[in-house]
């Protein structure tokens, strides 16, 4: 049998071949250019959610340090606070104390206004703790022992007695006697402010 051999050269296979070659590599390169600009995408994506998150972190640190701020100051007024109303409530206190000691002098001086007869003048009332005496002139010596009486009738007085009476020389000329009576003030049986008697 006879062959026949082709002697007209004939496009070769491998220009095809070169061509897709060439076809593949650049369909490779954009589907590599098309992944890094998706990889790129969802980096630069995930980068600013990072940012994002650290940026709402800083807030929360900030925020926090302004709140710890904010909560030292406040114990800090609290403190000053505290000392203040330490201080009003012991200032009270002594108030109270110099209040009561008043009342029961004032009730005092009033029982004693109450029962000084007309002619009979004081010329010195003084109070040293629980004790006190009245010094002034009589006009008659026969009002003082009422005087003294009337006086041991209230209940704020205890142990009242006339000490000291003299009639001196310059007195004899006017008839008048100089006195002394001394007293002790009842405070348990007295009502002072703010306590209880029961």
């Amino acid at each position: 049998m006879l062959e026949r051999i082709n002697l007209v050269p004939r496009e070769t296979a491998t220009g095809n071949v070169w061509l897709a070659v060439y076809v593949s590599v650049a369909v490779v390169f954009v589907l590599s250019c098309f992944s890094v600009y998706l990889i790129r995408q969802s980096t630069v994506r995930k980068i600013g959610e990072i940012e994002t998150k650290m940026n709402a972190l800083s807030q929360y640190k900030l925020s926090a340090v302004n709140i710890q701020k904010n909560v030292h100051d406040l114990a800090e007024v609290v403190r000053q606070k505290k000392a203040i109303l330490n201080t009003l409530s012991s200032e009270a206190e002594r108030v109270k104390g110099v209040g009561s000691k008043k009342y029961v002098y004032s009730m005092a001086l009033r029982s004693i206004a109450m029962e000084l007869p007309g002619s009979v003048r004081c010329n010195d009332i003084s109070f040293v703790k629980g004790d006190g005496s009245i010094a002034g002139e009589a006009m008659s010596y026969e009002e003082l022992p009422g005087f003294v009486d009337k006086l041991k009738r209230h209940d704020i007085f205890e142990r009242v007695s006339l000490i000291e009476i003299d009639r001196g020389m310059a007195r004899k000329s006017s008839g008048s006697y100089s006195f002394k009576i001394e007293f002790s003030l009842k405070q348990k049986t007295t009502s002072w402010p703010g306590e209880d008697n029961g």
